[in-house]
């Protein structure tokens, strides 16, 4: 069930979890793009797995997201904290 404070109703579009939604269909938010494509490099697992979390909201429109996000992926499994 929906809280009614976060009911939205008869409204051309509406923002949901990095997705803009519309009676067309749905596409990536403008300003989680930017963030991605804004982000710095990462120094730390803590980043990468920011980062890797942020680029997963809007997966659905990049191709190739999972090959090009595996060695990120890799990364994390071998290393834990700072790395160069």
């Amino acid at each position: 069930m929906v809280p009614a404070k976060k009911l939205q109703l008869c409204k051309p579009e509406i923002l949901v979890v990095g997705r803009v939604c519309t009676y067309e269909g749905q596409k990536p938010d403008e300003t989680m793009v930017e963030k991605i494509l804004r982000w710095l490099e990462c120094r730390n697992m803590s980043e990468v797995r920011g980062f890797l979390e942020m680029a997963g909201t809007v997966r659905n429109w990049i191709k190739s997201f999972v090959e090009m996000c595996d060695p990120l992926t890799k990364l994390m499994k071998v290393t834990k904290g700072e790395f160069e």
